[in-house]
């Protein structure tokens, strides 16, 4: 996927604009109290996490 951006961003603020965005589509759950985090590729299959779960899916892609 972020090779697939990559080749459509002209630099890395553009890339990151995309991946931000692609991870604010996603459908946001209602923090749990205790609720262990998604692994990213769960939040990516799901469409659907919490706060803190699309925050490390989005730390995950731009490391990517």
């Amino acid at each position: 996927m972020m090779a697939d951006l990559e080749k459509v961003t002209v630099n890395e603020y553009d890339l990151m604009q995309e991946a931000w965005y692609f991870v604010s589509q996603l459908t946001l759950e209602s923090d749990q109290i205790m609720k262990t985090p998604q692994y990213p590729l769960d939040t990516l299959v799901n469409l659907r996490g919490d706060l803190e779960d699309k925050a490390i899916l989005l730390a995950t892609l731009l490391k990517a």
